[in-house]
């Protein structure tokens, strides 16, 4: 599978405002993944339909805003996880660590971004494909 990124020529003042969105985007992502694995972790006492809606809330909008902010990887990987919540019947154990891994993933794209963003595709597709043969 290829990615393809489109660039174009915005002017200086422009990008650099949509750099700043970018990186705050990048700081809200981390928190809104531990309040997800906090929202997690308190499942016995919510209904898992309660955390299920406010987990794929959550997901939906980071999906977005990866999308938006030039994170497309990202935007895929919330999107299977979005996907994976709509169809889990129970909030368990099992569904905890599989969603936790998703997280870890995004969060190491959003870490190496800036500095290798090659590197960055290469260990999600690496990982896409353990997950996909365990």
């Amino acid at each position: 599978m290829r990615v393809l990124i489109v660039t174009m020529s915005l002017p200086y003042e422009l990008q650099q405002k949509l750099e700043v969105l970018r990186q705050e985007f990048a700081e809200v992502s981390h928190h809104r993944f531990s309040e997800i694995v906090d929202i997690l972790s308190d499942c016995p006492e919510r209904p898992s339909e309660e955390v299920s809606g406010l987990v794929r809330e959550t997901l939906h909008d980071i999906k977005g805003q990866a999308g938006t902010f030039g994170y497309p990887l990202i935007s895929e990987i919330a999107h299977v996880a979005e996907t994976y919540v709509k169809t889990t019947r129970t909030v368990d154990e099992r569904t905890v660590l599989h969603l936790s891994a998703m997280f870890d993933m995004m969060r190491s794209l959003l870490a190496e971004a800036d500095s290798d963003g090659e590197r960055a595709s290469e260990t999600y597709f690496e990982s896409v494909s353990a997950v996909g043969h365990s």
